[in-house]
Parts: structure tokens; C-alpha cells; sequence
């Protein structure tokens, strides 16, 4: 009786010591739908911002880009969290989970999707301004066939601002309904909070724009239908302009920000390679691609080729 008494013990210990690893900080084997999505974000963001990722450094289980600054920001703590925690701290890992859809949307999107509404503010920090006075001293005024507005001058951000811009006004001049979608601009840099919260708000890293704002834009404002009603209005094209130029639009989200456009050129990049491919042959899927970056794709692969 004893020696079953013990043999339970030993079977509880057991199962008991597996639960605490398995909810512990260490993670489980990847797998390789995980590596495939990690090298792919890994890429796109290497290539977007070429000037601030000096390299890639593996500690364990846990992978980090190198600024340029000397500084490693994580992409993935592996910690478990829900869409708001996610909001509250997300890493970069988060901030790219959803693929962000470049076809143009006929209904509000469900489900809490907000693709690039999770946002690594370690990574931004890093790249765009830590605090108040640092962002504002990489300000620059923008002038454009629009106005003049303050914009952050890293990583291509203020000259992609201008050319949407000024692109948006041509449309304009081409046809003038779209007028009422994009002016009056509400403004460009702010340094404030987002609305409920206590990380800032794009705006306050002098990456976001607000144009033409309207009551039924903002769902904290607005009914899903008054939302869904505007976003049926909205002008394609205009749209279309600001994703070339690397940002992306609050009216692609659950949460929907009809005025809101933000630079992510990240997210617009992945879109653009990835969204329609699967994970079955080569992470990077074509050969245009790999011939295109033949040194970045060898580069990730040779630093990954030990990871698992």
C-alpha cells in the first residue's frame, strides 16, 4: 500500500513540476509555423528600418534586434496575454500577429481584429524619441500643397507623410467630393495619452494624422452602423495613397479610427509579401524575393539555423 501511496506522489510531482514549466517564462519548442512568421517579421522589419536594426542576437528562446543605438528591443517575451494586455504591452512579436489587409474592407471588421493597434513601444521608442523632448527634437515641419505640420523626420517618416499628402491633394484637384474626407486636418503631432489609456498615442510620436475628423469615425463615438455607414463612403483611392506610402488605416480595424492613418511601414511591407502565402516552401516564398535580398534572407536564415 505504502509503494502506491509513493508511486501517486511521484506522479503528482511529476504532472505538477510539467504544469509550472509549461505556464513558467520558458518556452515551449517552436514550432514551425512560429519560425516561418519569424523570420518574416524579422525581414520586414530589417528592411524597414535598415538604418536602426544593426543585428540580430539570440539569448535561449528569446530573440532581439540591435539598434543602432546599442540597444536590444525583444521581439517575442512569450509571455500569454489577452487583446488588452497586448495593447498595454506588446511586443514586437504582438504588434505583427495580425496581417494587416491591403484590399479594401465592405464591412467593420470583427472580433477585436486591429491589425497594428498593438504596438511595440519599446521599438518605437528606440527608433522615434523616448520621451517628450527627445521625439520633439526629431521633429521637422512638413510643408506640403496641404499646410505645414509637424512630423517626425526618422526612418523616411516626414518625406512619406509630404508625398501622401501632396498626392492626396492632386486627388483632390481630380475630383473634389474626396475634399470632404480629407480636410480639414485635425493635426499631425501631439504629445498625449490615447484616449483610456496610459501608452501614447502615435500622435505623440509625430507618426499619425487625423484627416477630416467626423463624430461616426471613432468607435468610442460612434454606433457600428454610423461607423459602417461612413466606411462605405470612404474614398478607396485615398486609402490607397497613404498604404504606398507606408501607413496604415484605423478604418481596417474592429476598433475603427476611420480619420486615423499611421506610419508602420512594417506592416504595410509584410502585407504586401505575405499576406496571400501560406507557410509551405521557403519562408521568403519566391525566387524574386530571394533574389531581391539575397544577403538579408541568408543572414536571417544562418542566425535562426540553430533556433528550435
Amino acid at each position: 500500500m505504502v509503494w502506491r501511496v509513493n508511486l501517486l506522489r511521484t506522479i503528482l510531482l511529476i504532472l505538477l513540476s510539467t504544469s509550472l514549466l509549461s505556464t513558467s517564462v520558458f518556452p515551449v519548442l517552436v514550432d514551425k509555423d512560429y519560425l516561418v512568421n519569424l523570420k518574416r517579421d524579422l525581414f520586414c522589419l530589417m528592411v524597414s528600418y535598415n538604418s536602426y536594426i544593426t543585428d540580430i542576437e539570440i539569448s535561449g528562446k528569446y530573440v532581439y534586434l540591435v539598434m543602432k543605438s546599442g540597444e536590444r528591443v525583444i521581439y517575442d517575451d512569450f509571455l500569454e496575454k489577452n487583446f488588452e494586455e497586448k495593447l498595454s504591452n506588446g511586443d514586437l512579436q504582438d504588434s505583427m500577429e495580425l496581417i494587416y489587409p491591403l484590399d479594401f474592407p465592405t464591412n467593420i471588421a470583427t472580433n477585436s481584429f486591429d491589425p497594428g493597434r498593438v504596438r511595440s513601444y519599446e521599438f518605437l521608442k528606440a527608433v522615434y524619441g523616448k520621451d517628450k523632448e527627445s521625439i520633439e527634437s526629431k521633429l521637422t515641419i512638413v510643408k506640403t500643397s496641404l499646410g505645414e505640420w509637424k512630423f517626425n523626420n526618422e526612418n523616411n517618416a516626414a518625406s512619406k507623410f509630404k508625398e501622401a499628402l501632396d498626392n492626396a491633394h492632386s486627388l483632390i484637384l481630380n475630383n473634389e467630393g474626396i475634399k470632404e474626407f480629407v480636410l480639414p486636418l485635425l493635426g499631425t503631432y501631439v504629445f498625449r495619452k490615447i484616449a483610456n489609456s496610459n501608452q501614447l498615442s502615435m500622435h505623440a510620436f509625430g507618426l499619425a494624422v487625423d484627416l477630416a475628423p467626423k463624430r461616426e469615425s471613432y468607435w468610442l463615438n460612434a454606433s457600428y452602423e454610423q461607423g459602417l455607414k461612413l466606411l462605405r463612403l470612404y474614398p478607396k483611392q485615398l486609402v490607397e495613397i497613404f498604404e504606398s506610402n507606408g501607413f496604415i488605416w484605423g478604418g481596417k480595424w474592429a476598433h475603427f479610427d476611420l480619420m486615423h492613418f499611421e506610419y508602420r511601414p512594417e506592416l504595410i511591407l509584410k502585407s504586401k509579401l505575405f499576406e496571400k502565402s501560406n507557410n509551405d516552401g521557403p519562408w521568403y516564398v519566391d525566387n524574386d524575393i530571394y533574389e531581391s535580398y539575397k544577403i538579408l534572407i541568408d543572414y536571417i536564415d544562418k542566425k535562426l539555423a540553430n533556433y528550435h
